[in-house]
């Protein structure tokens, strides 16, 4: 039965920041509430870090390109470029 708490929040808070937020207009509701979930339940069980708002497809693609930049030797790119 204690397992069933934290699921029963995470759809609690899901729920009411879906209802009180205006849509986003690049995300799709449901990347948003996948999003949302995901927050919360790394909330409830502490887990995230310092890139935990970030999604994780989009970092396993920026790991990967950075591999292939080492691999043939192109440079990294700084954040300071934009």
């Amino acid at each position: 039965m204690s397992g069933r708490a934290p699921r029963i929040a995470a759809v609690v808070v899901t729920a009411a920041l879906l209802a009180g937020a205006a849509p986003a207009a690049a995300e799709p509701d449901w990347t948003r509430a996948l999003r949302i979930r995901s927050e919360a339940l790394n909330r409830i069980y502490g887990l995230g870090g310092e890139r935990s708002d970030q999604v994780a497809s989009t970092r396993g693609l920026q790991i990967r390109s950075e591999a292939l930049n080492r691999m043939y030797g192109q440079k990294e790119e700084s954040d300071d470029s934009q």
